[in-house]
C-alpha cells in the first residue's frame, strides 16, 4: 500500500512536470485555442530580420522618441491584460514648449488648431502590416526633421512634409492594440491567432451592437466578442483617449484585403441603412485615398462592401458614440480570402515585397492627413473642397524603415 501510493506520487509528479513544460509566457496566457484560429502550415512566414515583431517594434518606438523628443512624446502606462505597453504616441511639434513647463502638456489639449487624429493598429495579432505602415510612417516624418543643408530646408521635399504635417496635426497613435496576442503569434508561429490573451477580437469587444449576429459568443470562434463590452483592458487606451481629447478623425488599421471602409458595418445599420450625417464628405475623403495608391483600392459604407455584418466593431463605435466625425477602417494589404491562401499570406505580403508594399500603403496616409488638414483650415467638417491638393510634394523618395536601426536613432 505504501509502494503504491509512492508510486503514484511519483506518477502524478512526472505528469505535472510534463505539463509545466513550457515556456513562461504561456503559463500566464491560458490561451483559448479557437477552432478557426488553430495553426496551419503557412505558405511562407515573416523573417524577423525585415518585419519587427514587438520586441524590436517596442525598442524602436522607445529610441524614437528619445531621438526626437520635440515632436514625439511616449506613454508607456497603458498595457495588455499582461502587462505590455501598447506603446501610445502622441507626434506633433512641441519646439514651441522648449522653454516651457511642459509636465502636463501630455494630458491638457493645448493646441486645439491643429487637427487630431487618432490612429489604432495591430488590433488582430496576425496582421502585422497596420504596425509596419506607422513604422514607415513614423520613419519618414522623423526623416524630414533631420536635414541639414545648405538651402532653404523648405525646398527640401522630405523636410517640408515633415513641417506641414508636424505643424498642422496633433497625432495620437496606439502602435499595438494587442501586444499579448502578437507575442502569441510570434512565439507559437500560430499566424492564424486574431484574438487577445483570451481569444478576444478587440474589434467585436466595443459596444456598438454588442452582441449582434455580426459576431460570436463561442470562444472557440475568431470573432469571438468576449463576454461583455470592454471586457478587455486593452480597449482602456482608446476610451480614457476619446473621453479626454475630441478628434476630428479615427483610423482603424487592418489587412486582408485594400478596402477603406466609413460606418457602419453592424447588422442593424446593415438592415435599416443607417449612415454618419456626413456620409457624403467621408466618401469623399475615402475616395481621394483610395485613389492615391498604385495599388487598387476600394472603399465605400462597409455593409455595402461586405458581405457579412460586423457588430462591436472599434470604428463604428467612435463614429456612433464618441461622434467622430471621420472614422475610418482601413484594410490596407491583400486580396481577399479564398481557398489558395492559408493565414500569414492572407494578411501580410512576403518579406521581400514588404517596402514595395509599404510604398503603395504610404500615399494614403499622406492624403488623408493633408485632406483633413484642410478641412480643419476650411473652418469645417462639412465640406471637403473639391479639388483638393495636398500642400506637399509626395514625390519625395521615401524612406526604407527597414535600414533604419535602433543604434543610428542613439546616436542622434
Amino acid at each position: 500500500m505504501k509502494l503504491n501510493r509512492l508510486f503514484r506520487s511519483s506518477i502524478l509528479f512526472i505528469l505535472a512536470v510534463a505539463l509545466l513544460k513550457i515556456d513562461n509566457d504561456a503559463l500566464h496566457l491560458n490561451l483559448v485555442e479557437c477552432g478557426d484560429v488553430k495553426p496551419r502550415q503557412e505558405l511562407y512566414y515573416p523573417d524577423y530580420n525585415v518585419y519587427h515583431n514587438y520586441s524590436t517594434t517596442k525598442n524602436l518606438i522607445i529610441a524614437m522618441a528619445n531621438a526626437f523628443k520635440d515632436y514625439i512624446r511616449l506613454d508607456l502606462s497603458y498595457v495588455s491584460r499582461l502587462g505590455e505597453p501598447q506603446l501610445l504616441l502622441r507626434v506633433t511639434n512641441f519646439t514651441h514648449l522648449k522653454n516651457q513647463n511642459i509636465t502636463n502638456y501630455w494630458r491638457n489639449d493645448g493646441s486645439k488648431k491643429r487637427v487630431k487624429i487618432l490612429i489604432s493598429c495591430g488590433e488582430h495579432a496576425r496582421e502585422l502590416i497596420p504596425t509596419e505602415s506607422i513604422i514607415f510612417l513614423l520613419t519618414n516624418l522623423t526623416k524630414g526633421l533631420q536635414y541639414n543643408g545648405n538651402k532653404d530646408p523648405m525646398e527640401n521635399p522630405a523636410y517640408r512634409f515633415s513641417h506641414y504635417i508636424l505643424t498642422n496635426i496633433d497625432l495620437f497613435i496606439v502602435v499595438m492594440l494587442n501586444p499579448d496576442g502578437r507575442k502569441y503569434a510570434e512565439r507559437t508561429r500560430n499566424y492564424c491567432w486574431r484574438g487577445t490573451s483570451t481569444g478576444v477580437d478587440l474589434n467585436r469587444n466595443f459596444e456598438w451592437q454588442f452582441g449582434g449576429s455580426g459576431s460570436s459568443n463561442n470562444k472557440e470562434d475568431e470573432e469571438y466578442r468576449g463576454p461583455y463590452s470592454f471586457s478587455e483592458p486593452e480597449c482602456n487606451v482608446l476610451l480614457e483617449l476619446t473621453s479626454q481629447y475630441e478628434f476630428d478623425a479615427f483610423f482603424s488599421l487592418h489587412a486582408g484585403i485594400k478596402h477603406i471602409y466609413v460606418p457602419y458595418s453592424d447588422s442593424v445599420s446593415q438592415k435599416i441603412g443607417r449612415k454618419p450625417v456626413n456620409i457624403a464628405q467621408q466618401l469623399k475623403l475615402a475616395s481621394m485615398m483610395a485613389k492615391s495608391s498604385t495599388s487598387k483600392f476600394t472603399y465605400g459604407h462597409a455593409y455595402d462592401l461586405n458581405d457579412y455584418a460586423a457588430d462591436g466593431t472599434v470604428f463604428d463605435y467612435m463614429a456612433g458614440k464618441r461622434n467622430v466625425p471621420f472614422s475610418f477602417a482601413i484594410e490596407m494589404w491583400g486580396n481577399g480570402d479564398s481557398s489558395s491562401h492559408h493565414c500569414f499570406d492572407l494578411f501580410n505580403p512576403r518579406s521581400q515585397d514588404l517596402k514595395s508594399s509599404l510604398e503603395s500603403i504610404f500615399p494614403l496616409f499622406v492624403i488623408g492627413l493633408t485632406g483633413l488638414i484642410q478641412l480643419k483650415l476650411q473652418g469645417s467638417h462639412n465640406q471637403i473642397p473639391l479639388g483638393i491638393k495636398s500642400e506637399v510634394n509626395v514625390g519625395f523618395s521615401v524612406i526604407d524603415p527597414i535600414a533604419i536601426k535602433k543604434q543610428d536613432l542613439d546616436s542622434k
